[in-house]
């Protein structure tokens, strides 16, 4: 078992940057409606369709799903994110990628890194990892499923706003996915987000495809289908919306003032959505909401929080590396309230995809994993960077790696390591 506080972020070495890059849309999927779990792939998100003149709406009532496939009893959480990919997507090379992740799991560990990128609700969190060849899954674990208004006394009116400002395009949807890639921090990820909707006019570069999508409800053009020994099923149906016309939809009262800062640290950066409606209201009424193109916002806030984003591609190559040296290539990472500390430890429970998926790896030999120039280079400051060591510190000595560099995998779960005494330390969340 590791133990990393909050309080040894300041003792490590950073990375020399940590930015996104190399973004790109790969797939995305509707959940529906149906007796089974099933999804529509591409599907689409809502249009954005804004009513003339102030609205009065009524608060959000009624259960709001916090995990769909957990409420939908899915047996395999990241399944609809593969099942997508590889609809969309038939020869992609899985051995390229190095995180597969939900940007609920970055965002997790954000606020550990950072409490102030929390939210008042903060109850902890769970997140399970699963090492398939070299590709490390990131899975949460979540013993709420679906949430009511009772829960926190209020839900608010953001359900509400959403079906008065915007228009299904999927019959039967529940919700939009979309799974993108990028480059952060020396590693490639696969990053799955829900999607609010989407700008017809998203200007110039990408406002033709998106145009083109309006129109009536769309219905899958194919029968589900479902994988032996699966549990989900997959109906083709539906537009590729651009990445860059995708937008996230945001309400709040006048009286609490919702920055940007606060935006960019819980969504926006991570899944790299560009377009922003932050809707105001007085008890229900709200004025006409404009949206907003906060691309140039986003890679401001990214240039500003570095030391914060170092922390965190720090701490995911760490991750990575405990995981890849645990028996059977799994980890349990739990955080308590408070929420100082991560406990990452061995990890044998339910496998995270079906046996079917699993071959999606093991069918194609060893990708030689090209990366961009800038991507190569990055991951070479990194490791040049995080060589350094830091010791006498007195933290976590039971339990500590005696190596700052996130890459080395010299630990014992359960025992100390030959140096422990001299109070090596080991990596933080978030």
């Amino acid at each position: 078992m590791i133990v990393i506080s909050r309080a040894q972020l300041a003792y490590i070495a950073l990375p020399s940057k940590a930015v996104i890059t190399d973004v790109k849309h790969l797939s995305s999927y509707n959940w529906i409606e149906a007796p089974t779990p099933t999804i529509v792939v591409p599907g689409a998100p809502a249009r954005w369709n804004p009513p003339k003149g102030p609205q009065q709406l009524a608060a959000d009532s009624g259960d709001i799903y916090d995990a769909q496939y957990a409420a939908r009893k899915l047996d395999c959480p990241l399944e609809p994110l593969f099942r997508s990919v590889h609809t969309e997507h038939d020869a992609f090379d899985l051995n390229a990628v190095d995180v597969v992740t939900d940007r609920g799991n970055i965002r997790k560990l954000l606020s550990f890194i950072n409490p102030e990128h929390s939210d008042k609700y903060f109850k902890g969190f769970t997140i399970d990892v699963e090492v398939v060849q070299n590709t490390a899954l990131f899975c949460r674990d979540e013993a709420v499923t679906a949430e009511s208004g009772r829960d926190y006394g209020f839900w608010g009116h953001g359900c509400e706003f959403e079906k008065a400002y915007t228009v299904p395009r999927i019959a039967g949807s529940t919700a939009h996915h979309r799974v993108i890639s990028y480059q952060f921090g020396g590693l490639h990820f696969l990053v799955r987000h829900e999607t609010d909707g989407y700008v017809e006019d998203a200007g110039d570069s990408c406002g033709s495809v998106a145009r083109a999508m309006q129109g009536l409800v769309l219905a899958p053009t194919t029968a589900p289908t479902r994988m032996a020994g699966s549990t989900l099923s997959v109906a083709r149906g539906g537009e590729v919306v651009p990445l860059c016309a995708t937008l996230e939809i945001k309400t709040h009262s006048l009286r609490r003032a919702l920055a940007f800062s606060d935006l960019a640290a819980r969504q926006l950066w991570v899944s790299q959505t560009p377009k922003l409606v932050r809707a105001s209201h007085d008890q229900g009424r709200f004025d006409e909401p404009q949206v907003e193109d906060v691309t140039a916002q986003i890679q401001q806030w990214e240039a500003a929080n570095q030391p914060i984003l170092k922390r965190l591609a720090w701490l995911m190559q760490r991750i990575v590396v405990l995981a890849k040296a645990s028996p059977g290539g799994r980890v349990r990472i739990k955080c308590h309230v408070p929420g100082d500390k991560l406990v990452i430890s061995p990890y044998d429970g339910p496998k995270l995809l079906p046996a079917d998926l699993y071959a999606k790896w093991t069918a194609k030999a060893p990708s030689s994993r090209p990366t961009s120039p800038a991507a190569a280079k990055e991951t070479a400051e990194n490791a040049k960077q995080n060589t350094k060591r830091v010791n006498g510190t007195g933290i976590g000595q039971s339990t500590a790696v005696t190596s700052m560099d996130p890459t080395a995998a010299h630990f014992h779960f359960g025992l100390p390591t030959p140096d422990a005494t001299k109070g090596g330390l080991d990596k933080t969340p978030n």
